[in-house]
């Protein structure tokens, strides 16, 4: 194994590898043996689920070029699942939020308690209060002449 190769290297080298096997050569054994190599080397779930799919792939033309070898097609199944788990991981943790420590849950609690606050609070709106106050009494005046004209 060329230990100075990163699994990015490794697994590019492999799917070039892969391609020429399937479609000219026939020989996978190159293929898979660098496959192999980045499938030890990868350290994070994207580059060991691109491997795991092309792994998949060489298993799924391997079987093509011998009349459709079903021998190891559970093995290739297995590799496409293992390739799909991380996008899985990353759809359900955009749809369903982590949960939340006690903190947050005692910040919303009291940012709530506030706004409930805040709403329960009268403020004069009516235009009998707004009526009361001396310097509007003529502004109120004159809009009930104006729609007792128009009726």
């Amino acid at each position: 194994m060329n230990t100075g190769e990163s699994a990015g290297d490794l697994l590019a080298e492999g799917a070039e590898a892969l391609l020429e096997a399937a479609f000219r050569t026939g020989d996978y054994t190159i293929a898979d043996t660098k496959l192999r190599q980045a499938q030890a080397v990868a350290t994070d779930r994207a580059t060991e689920a691109a491997v795991a799919d092309r792994l998949g792939w060489l298993l799924h033309f391997h079987a093509l070029d011998h009349d459709r070898d079903t021998s190891r097609a559970d093995d290739e199944r297995a590799l496409f699942q293992q390739a799909l788990i991380p996008l899985f991981t990353l759809m359900t943790d955009a749809v369903i939020p982590p949960p939340r420590s006690e903190a947050t849950n005692a910040a919303v609690s009291a940012n709530s308690w506030m706004v409930g606050r805040l709403r329960s609070i009268e403020i004069e709106t009516s235009i009998t209060k707004i009526d009361q106050r001396p310097e509007r009494r003529w502004i109120i005046r004159s809009l009930q002449c104006c729609s007792a004209r128009r009726v």
